[in-house]
């Protein structure tokens, strides 16, 4: 008898052990539950969302013009006749500007979220795509798609000049400010044959100087920061994969593969997991970053293209190229069970 009992135990632990460190049961995935779809201009772009959650901006590429949504009620209120090719959307921390970046005939323009009015037009070199804001509100940087070498720009917030200009690598296209502000991460698509120039620059500001290159993966697209800042994420689209790189050193930590033709990615609040927008794939990746690998991929009717995660993590929003909608997910986390603990990079 007690030699029986010897081996339930043995048993037991031997399942519990595994538990804790073979990879998470389904019940500790997360999971999109549809909240909503919504029609919205000709090709849309990308998605942006006000820092205290109220309110969404969408770049109708197809369009030119930007919709200005209620998600308290997820509807259009508000349509923006921009007589351009908006691409990007960027807040300054307080939540009071937007600023989106006019394709051709080439431009940054500034709205004011309170009155949903174009303030500003910021001029820039051609074909400027990705933007973002320094994390202290008081300056500005978008990039130029160029080739063999692109541009990328600085500007003052408060006077609206540009203070600096650098040209980069080839193709330059999405980027995010680290922490503190002193370094920039920036995206160089390449393509049409470039072997140089291309993968996530890692510029020091100070300096305005290009100071590492790491080659990531092919058409390197879009970037985030993990929430602590050590980890950058990029999407490569040529790749279908994402990038994991030490924010310091560019060390790659680790490739995650994806659907194909990964374009706009984002991250939780606790840095647990990463959604990516799969154009060519017609997909959303849910990503545990934990484990380091895709969790889900959802099929879907059309290309994704811009994706963003509300700022309280209750809803994701996608949108579509083709068919012009706008996709709202409700996010359903797992429980916290003794087979995983997070507590980030």
């Amino acid at each position: 008898m007690r030699l029986k009992w010897f081996f339930v135990a043995f048993a037991g632990y031997s399942w519990l052990f595994k538990s804790l460190h073979a990879a998470p049961p389904s019940d500790n995935v997360l999971h999109l539950e549809p909240a909503g779809v919504l029609r919205v201009g000709k090709q849309p772009k990308q998605i942006g969302i006000t820092p205290n959650g109220k309110k969404a901006y969408v770049t109708n590429f197809g369009e030119k013009s930007v919709d200005v949504l209620d998600l308290s009620t997820f509807r259009v209120y508000r349509r923006i006749k921009t007589g351009g090719a908006p691409v990007e959307v960027a807040f300054t921390p307080n939540g009071r500007y937007t600023f989106i970046t006019n394709f051709s005939p080439g431009a940054l323009w500034q709205i004011d979220t309170h009155t949903d009015q174009i303030v500003r037009t910021i001029k820039g070199h051609l074909y400027p795509k990705g933007v973002a804001v320094r994390p202290d509100g008081r300056e500005i940087a978008f990039s130029s798609w160029w080739w063999p070498k692109g541009y990328l720009a600085f500007v003052d917030i408060e006077t609206g000049t540009v203070r600096q200009t650098m040209r980069v690598g080839n193709r330059p296209r999405g980027l995010v400010y680290s922490a503190d502000g002193r370094t920039v991460y920036l995206c160089h698509f390449g393509g049409e044959g470039a072997k140089e120039g291309v993968g996530l620059g890692i510029i020091d500001r100070r300096r305005a100087v290009l100071s590492n290159m790491v080659v990531s993966g092919r058409n390197t697209r879009h970037t985030v920061l993990s929430p602590n800042g050590k980890i950058v994420y990029a999407s490569n689209t040529g790749s279908a994969t994402i990038a994991a790189i030490d924010a310091t050193t560019g060390r790659i930590l680790r490739q995650i593969r994806v659907g194909a033709w990964p374009k706009t990615i984002d991250v939780t609040r606790d840095g647990r997991w990463l959604f990516s927008a799969n154009y060519a794939g017609r997909s959303l990746s849910i990503v545990d970053l934990h484990h380091g690998r895709e969790s889900t991929r959802l099929p879907m009717p059309d290309r994704l293209s811009g994706l963003a995660l509300s700022p309280n993590n209750q809803h994701l929003y996608a949108t579509g190229w083709d068919t012009g909608r706008i996709w709202r997910w409700r996010l359903i986390f797992p429980k916290i069970t003794a087979s995983w603990v997070w507590f980030g990079f």
